[in-house]
Formats: C-alpha cells, structure tokens, sequence
C-alpha cells in the first residue's frame, strides 16, 4: 500500500531501506486501528497453523521490496548480504512483530524509540560503512 509506494519514491537505497524498516512503526493507529492490530495478529496465528504457505505469501510485496532495497545497499557498496531474500524474510518478521507489540500492546515503548532501534540493529549488522561513510 501506501509504504510501499512510498518507498519506490526514495531514490537513495539507504535511505529507503531505512524508511522500509521505520515506517510501520510510525504509523498513527489509532485506538481502532490498535485493535485491528491485535486482532490481525492472533488471526494471522490461527491461519498460519492451517495456511502457512498463505499466511507467507500475503507479505511478499513489502519482502520484495525490502528485497529490492537490500540487494541495491549491496550494489553500491554500503552493504553486505549473501541471501537478500532471506534477509528481507527476516526483516519483515521482525518488524511486523514490533509494530504489533508497539501498537496492539506487549511492548511499551515509544514506537518512534522501537523503529530507530530495530533499524540500528538491523543496520550494525548490515552495513560495509556506517550512513556517514565511517566503518
């Protein structure tokens, strides 16, 4: 949806990934929107013990884009990966997992707090250079 779109935007492939990884964090829920996520999350549980093939697939578009974004960190040298798919196989877990707790509870923290975070820790083990070009 409306990330994905505007990832495609961001022409520099740090600066999307980053904006892949925070952006569902920042999100404004709401209390509707809080409870969608909850709700969502134990669905997504029960489903995926049924469907696990389905459940998966429903998230290949942000995974392919974080895929996308991921291999272009590569490409210019800023970063390294040996299984882009899987990476961003495990970066979509994660960070569907932390919006859920952020939002729908489990976690309290500020979600803009949680975003950085989960984007250091992705990005330390990541990164060739740090964004400033230093090691």
């Amino acid at each position: 949806g409306e990330i994905l779109r505007r990832a495609e935007e961001i022409a520099d492939p740090v600066e999307r990934l980053h904006f892949l990884v925070t952006a569902p964090f920042l999100q404004d829920y709401g209390e509707a929107g809080r409870r969608t996520l909850r709700w969502a999350a134990r669905e997504r549980t029960r489903l995926r013990a049924r469907y696990p093939k389905a459940v998966f697939d429903v998230h290949q578009p942000f995974r392919y884009v974080v895929q996308k974004a991921i291999e272009a960190v590569v490409e210019a040298g800023i970063g390294t990966s040996s299984d882009p798919v899987l990476d961003a196989t495990l970066l979509q877990h994660e960070v569907m997992t932390l919006t859920h707790l952020t939002h729908g509870g489990g976690l309290d923290a500020d979600p803009a707090i949680v975003a950085e975070r989960v984007w250091e820790l992705f990005w330390h083990g990541f990164s060739v250079t740090g964004r400033d070009g230093q090691p």
